[in-house]
């Protein structure tokens, strides 16, 4: 129907994170929180842990962001299945978590506003 969002189901695998695994935010800053992502610029989820999912724009910009309310299934390795209206991730947009090994998702959650973290740039060195 004309008018209406369609909600089309995603599936994105998580990347299984280790442990020992180094912080992908360790050295970045972080900018203003943004309501929301372009689809077709980022790479992900990899979900870091139980309230933490990273999207990878580029090689310098990650986007993070956390569930706006406990989503208890939510810790790697596991899958998200994300509604997406149109060609934004955008805050409140909702999402399912399907275990590894597990047919049936789990319950509704959203998402977050969406925070960039950048690596500084270089600075010119005078001599």
């Amino acid at each position: 129907m004309k008018g209406t969002a369609v909600a089309v189901a995603i599936a994105l695998l998580a990347v299984p994170t280790l442990a020992a695994a180094p912080d992908p935010l360790a050295g970045r800053v972080a900018g203003a929180p943004a309501e929301c992502i372009a689809l077709d610029r980022v790479q992900g989820p990899d979900i870091r842990d139980d309230g933490t999912i990273i999207y990878r724009q580029n090689r310098s910009r990650l986007w993070l962001t956390r569930p706006v309310a406990p989503c208890l299934s939510l810790r790697p390795p596991a899958t998200l299945i994300v509604a997406v209206y149109g060609s934004h991730l955008c805050r409140n947009d909702r999402f399912r978590v399907q275990r590894t090994g597990s047919g049936i998702p789990g319950p509704i959650c959203r998402f977050g506003r969406f925070v960039p973290y950048d690596l500084p740039r270089p600075t010119a060195r005078s001599g």
